[in-house]
This record gives structure tokens, sequence and C-alpha cells, in this order.
């Protein structure tokens, strides 16, 4: 076994915390006021540990007279958990020195350096396996976002064949485009999307209809009719003199409007 460098036991400063439930910072401020006041050179009890995040920080090893100065201005109950500590250390090594017939000194020393280095190997371990965690969660992230992205292309190309597929046929029907109108819906009723959705009893919102109406190529984001959606509505002025124009949809066309809007919002929510 290796010889002897400190043959005293000590405790330290962050087991101290753990007992008393004070911060490791705040044990750290008493044990420096305590080294102050006593005239010890605080270097000959540092030493150093690593803590759950990898990180190594500085602690204070101290003996069993120190110990107890600097508990002494703890309230009774935190003294009493580290007195009740001390003599379960003292117990456990007594009885090893016993059982080993060897010095206790040597015993203490040796204990320690186990102890350390185990904890030292266990806070490493976890440091890496906490930066492969993350490093794979990143990784997750990227893949998941880009299969996302994927996703989201490959379904706006698809909607775009469907528009242009269903403009086509439009116009084959002949419903031709003339400007903001088509021919032969002039004179049909016009309503506003929020009465629409009303009179039908969905319980779409007019803002979340619009949405789906601009997914669905029949809508810009001015609020205009497309030519596409010109099947389904029609631009009108907002007044006479206005050059403002405001999207209205016929009534006859809206039930299958509506189920297009409704089938638009059901892709968004599941997807």
């Amino acid at each position: 076994m290796n010889q002897v460098t400190i043959p005293t036991q000590t405790m330290s400063s962050v087991e101290i915390a753990q007992l008393t439930g004070k911060l490791h910072k705040h044990v750290l401020t008493d044990i420096r006021k305590m080294f102050t006041d006593l005239n010890l050179n605080s270097a000959e009890f540092s030493a150093q540990y690593i803590d759950d995040s990898g990180k190594t920080n500085v602690m204070f090893n101290l003996p069993r007279r120190e110990c107890d100065i600097l508990i002494s201005g703890y309230n009774i109950k935190y003294r009493a958990t580290i007195i009740d500590r001390w003599q379960e250390l003292e117990q456990v090594t007594q009885t090893l020195a016993d059982n080993a017939g060897v010095p206790k000194e040597v015993l203490i020393k040796d204990a320690k350096d186990d102890a350390l280095l185990a904890k030292l190997q266990a806070s490493t371990e976890a440091s890496k396996a906490k930066i492969e965690l993350s490093r794979l969660k990143v990784q997750t992230a990227k893949e998941r976002d880009a299969l996302k992205l994927k996703a989201a292309k490959e379904k706006y190309a698809e909607q775009s064949k469907v528009l242009h597929a269903r403009t086509t046929k439009l116009l084959s029907q002949g419903a031709l485009v003339k400007g903001d109108m088509i021919a032969g819906k002039l004179d049909m009723p016009t309503d506003t999307i929020t009465n629409l959705l009303k009179e039908h009893g969905s319980t779409v919102e007019p803002k979340l209809a619009n949405w789906a109406l601009r997914q669905l190529g029949y809508l810009t984001k001015t609020h205009e009719v497309t030519d596409t959606g010109h099947y389904y509505g029609r631009n009108i002025k907002s007044s006479p003199r206005s050059k403002t124009t405001l999207a209205r949809w016929f009534p006859s066309e809206f039930p299958d409007l509506l189920k297009q809007i409704e089938n638009t919002i059901e892709d968004l929510v599941n997807n």
C-alpha cells in the first residue's frame, strides 16, 4: 500500500453541503472565512472534483478539528448530521484497519484515493455520455427537420400538380377567366366567407379558412380571388370608386369548397 502523506481522515466540502442541504458555494464561503480567522493556508486543504456536468471545481477537505470548528456556527440539526457522519466514517475505518492488520492512517489514505479515483472516473464517463447524448439529439433534430422539409416540398409539389390539373379541367369546361371574373357567373350571388361558414354550421374560423384557401391556390395573400379560385368566387370592389377588392364566394359552389377547406385543415393537423 502507499505511504501516508496526509495521515488524517477528512470530510470534503461537497459532502458537507450534501449533508446540510446548503449550497456548495456557501459552504466554500464559510470555510474560507474560517481559514482567514484561524490564519490557515487554504492551499493545504484545497482539492478538486468534477461535477455532474463534467466541469472541474474547487473543494476543501477538512480534518475533524477544522470540520468541528466550521459546523460550530451551524444550527444544531446540521451539527448533529455532520457528527453522526464522522462517527460512521471513523467506525468503518477502524473496523477495516483491525481486520486488515494495517495502520489506520495508511488505510485512510488508500481508501480515500480509491474513492476519489472511482468518483472521477464515474464523473468522466457521465460527462462523455451527456456529450454524446447532446450530439445525438442535435443530429436527430437535424434529420427530423430535413425529413419534414422533404415531406413539405413533396406535398406542395403534389398540390401544385393537383391545382394545375384542376385549372386545366375548369378552363376546358368553359369556365373562361376574364380579368377577375368568370364568364357565365357574373350574375351569381356572392357572400363573405364568414357568413357562408355560419350558414353551413362549420366550426372552422374564417382566418383558418382563408389560410386553407391560400393553400388551395384560390386566394392570394392580399385576400383576392385567384384565376383558379374564380370557379368558386370572384373579387368585388368595396365601393364603386374604391380600388380595393373583396373576395366573395358563390353560395352554390360553397359546399364543394368547404369540403376542400376542411380536408386541407385536416392535413395540417395530421402532419
